[in-house]
């Protein structure tokens, strides 16, 4: 339990502490929920966690991002990635030490040029190590590539304004908003469908707006 709680501290003491906290309610989970669930190896997921948020992007439109956890594709498991369909351009004029620096270089970016992903999904083999309920695993790429199945393209635009800043602030998200097809899986999934349920509703109450009656499909 000390070791939990040294956790726990670190995840609100830290500029990622929501992601933090999110990965706590997962470890948790991993030990209280199910004991019959192979539980995850606390420490090693923690400083995985906190080596790929150490860095920020250049930009959120120049960097790769990842499911981590599992989702269905028809009779498949998988895991997708969405990365860059060209190798970064880095503003030499970026100032990294401004707080909202990765919202004013997409802003920038996308004023003058759409942004683009390789949409990709990995399926797990039955015949490799790749377990669905430990997230900490990592789902070796010399085990099943990637596979580009689409494309994502954001057009040019103007967001940073007030209008759209209201409307992004009332919208709510969940990653069970999908076909029965595409559900996630796996107790990671199972806890974000509770916690994400709850911001939306306390975010809502906030700002006095209609409160979504469901995040599912």
């Amino acid at each position: 339990m000390r070791t939990l709680f040294k956790l726990f501290k670190k995840c609100f003491c830290n500029k990622y502490s929501l992601l933090s906290f999110v990965l706590f309610l997962a470890f948790i989970s991993g030990i209280f929920y199910n004991s019959e669930v192979h539980k995850p190896d606390l420490k090693r997921l923690y400083m995985e966690t906190m080596e790929i948020t150490d860095q920020p992007p250049v930009s959120p439109l120049w960097t790769q991002y990842f499911s981590n956890a599992a989702y269905k594709l028809g009779p498949h498991n998988i895991k997708f990635s969405a990365q860059s369909c060209s190798p970064p351009e880095i503003d030499p004029g970026q100032d990294k030490t401004d707080p909202d620096f990765l919202r004013k270089t997409m802003a920038k970016e996308l004023k003058t040029g759409e942004g683009c992903f390789n949409f990709m999904v990995q399926l797990q083999d039955p015949d490799k190590y790749m377990p669905i309920e430990d997230p900490s695993i990592e789902w070796k790429v010399s085990d099943s590539p990637y596979i580009t199945i689409a494309h994502i393209r954001i057009p040019i635009q103007e967001f940073d304004t007030v209008e759209q800043h209201t409307f992004c602030e009332n919208l709510s998200f969940s990653p069970w908003n999908a076909l029965s097809e595409h559900r996630p899986i796996g107790q990671l999934n199972r806890i974000r469908k509770e916690v994400y349920a709850a911001s939306s509703k306390y975010r809502h109450e906030r700002n006095q707006t209609e409160i979504p009656a469901s995040l599912d499909w």
